[in-house]
């Protein structure tokens, strides 16, 4: 919000009541009063030399500062009476306040581009460089849309001129035309609709739309909520789904914010409107932060950051691919950027599978597209192939092209973060053992399979192998137990699915392919599995 003096008359009480009450500081967009306009620091928030030792340190911390640009003022403000050709006069000699129905803003004066252009644009630029000059690298811009668009273009391009280190956020919540418009002019980030995109296919369809169609010219900013947003799912999910759109907001844009309070969960919203109540757009609003770290946002979003900071993958928008999944409340989408790409000089891939439902227990199985993941196409996905570590927990799994997921919320695990890797020895190459036994590949044994449990000593998978058939001396018989058929069962009932092998339930196909972003081809599997040749391949009889 702005940090400038706020006006005294008809200044909004708390929750936006019109009777403020003596101590109640007004909202921060009612800009100015006869301390000054939007050049100056707001008394109770200190001084310019305040400000510049919070750049200094935010700094030395690897932060940048943003400053929320408004152009309206308050009737206060010294441009009203110093320039009253700049705002709306009506035929009663008032001027009118701002209203974007059904709010109304009568605390505020919006001006009025159309009388005095060139004025308002030299006020605009010099109160632009006097904050760039104490160390603002962002602005946010307020509703850019309500203003003429040959105007920011122009500013931008002159600020661009001189300083071309300083960004421009568009606040703008209007049509899409109009957002792709405002990156077209000038602006380097745009907010957008992620809050209110909350199913899996809502997501999966924005994100190719911000991905490919419109990524050349709008930079998306992903906000779980603002001092202006509060949506029903934040409101219904509380605490989980605040972690859970997190998790999104970091992982699906290469930027993305929380506002103040973020850590609280506050989640109450002010009646008849989907923002927070008690909102600090109205008053001073001190919070508990310590107290708030037992809900576990705050832990959270320290993993996320640390995540961003070390993936390249999830600092980029383009490359992104969703795999299907047998829940539908269940979302999975992988970020990858090759080693010549990369600042690290390496391959970087990084899965995120999130529950999109704060509300229950959600699991089901992912089924990967293991080529997006940088395997090779022929890799066989029945077998671990993958290692994957957890960024949020440190737990590290071997999964193969089919995985099961389960998510509770109420536990606090409502998504995995992936640092996904190739396993080192290939699966179908792996070595079999029998338990205290001379390996299946040693060349001084060829030992008979039938009634023996063995082991992976990769996945630690347990198999019993049951001959199909009798031995007879014949040669015939010989011949055909090099290709016998057996019964793979893990231990834990699931099905492995071996190259040429149908199980015996096939699972139906997952999901039509639908372009570079989303996945396809679901690996079937089955209890019960056949094939000794597909199975024991890359053995040594």
């Amino acid at each position: 919000t702005p940090i400038s003096p706020i006006g005294a008359t008809n200044r909004k009480g708390r929750n936006n009541t019109l009777d403020a009450r003596p101590d109640d500081p007004g909202s921060p967009y009612g800009i100015g009063s006869s301390d000054g306009g939007h050049d100056v620091i707001h008394p109770d928030l200190g001084t310019f030399d305040d400000f510049d030792a919070l750049v200094a340190r935010a700094g030395e911390l690897g932060m940048e500062v943003a400053l929320d640009l408004a152009l309206q003022c308050s009737p206060d403000h010294p441009w009203v009476g110093e320039h009253p050709e700049w705002f709306t006069v009506l035929a009663d000699g008032s001027i009118a306040y701002a209203e974007n129905p059904p709010k109304k803003y009568q605390d505020i004066y919006p001006l009025n581009f159309d009388n005095d252009p060139e004025g308002i644009y030299a006020a605009i630029l010099e109160v632009v460089r006097t904050w760039i000059s104490h160390g603002v690298t962002i602005f946010r811009v307020d509703n850019p849309h309500t203003k003429p668009l040959n105007f920011w273009q122009r500013l931008i391009r002159e600020v661009r001129s001189t300083n071309p280190e300083v960004l421009f956020l568009a606040e703008a919540f209007t049509r899409p035309a109009m957002m792709r418009t405002l990156g077209k002019i000038g602006f380097h980030q745009s907010y957008t609709y992620f809050a209110w995109r909350n199913t899996k296919q809502e997501l999966i369809d924005y994100m190719v739309e911000l991905s490919q169609d419109t990524a050349h010219v709008l930079r998306p900013a992903f906000w779980p909520t603002t001092h202006d947003i509060l949506t029903p799912f934040m409101t219904n999910g509380k605490v989980p789904a605040f972690k859970l759109r997190a998790v999104l907001a970091a992982t699906l844009s290469p930027t993305w914010g929380i506002y103040s309070g973020y850590e609280l969960a506050e989640s109450t919203p002010r009646p008849g409107f989907e923002e927070q109540i008690d909102n600090e757009k109205y008053e001073y609003k001190p919070r508990d932060f310590v107290a708030a770290r037992a809900n576990g946002i705050e832990d959270l979003l320290t993993r996320l950051n640390a995540a961003r900071a070390a993936h390249p993958a999830l600092q980029q928008l383009r490359d992104i691919w969703f795999h299907p999944t047998s829940d539908d409340a269940l979302i999975a989408y992988s970020k990858r950027i090759d080693a010549a790409h990369s600042p690290t000089g390496e391959d970087d891939v990084v899965l995120t599978v999130v529950s999109l439902d704060p509300s229950n227990v959600r699991e089901g199985e992912v089924y990967l597209n293991l080529v997006q993941l940088g395997l090779p196409g022929d890799t066989d996905g029945s077998f671990p192939c993958l290692r994957v570590t957890d960024e949020l927990t440190g737990a590290a799994y071997e999964w193969s092209g089919t995985n099961y997921v389960r998510l509770d919320p109420f536990a606090g695990r409502v998504a995995h973060v992936l640092r996904v890797e190739p396993l080192s020895v290939p699966a179908c190459g792996r070595q079999w053992r029998l338990p205290g036994r001379t390996p299946l590949d040693s060349p001084d044994r060829r030992p008979s399979l039938k009634g023996h449990r063995v082991r992976s000593r990769h996945s630690g998978t347990r198999h019993r192998f049951r001959s199909r058939r009798a031995s007879r001396p014949s040669s015939r018989t010989r011949r055909n137990t090099r290709r016998r058929h057996i019964e793979c069962v893990r231990h834990d009932g699931a099905g492995l699915r071996a190259p040429g092998v149908h199980p015996r339930r096939p699972r139906p196909a997952g999901p039509a392919q639908t372009g570079p972003v989303t996945g396809s081809g679901v690996v079937p599997h089955g209890r019960f599995l056949r094939g000794a040749a597909a199975v024991l391949r890359g053995l040594r009889w």
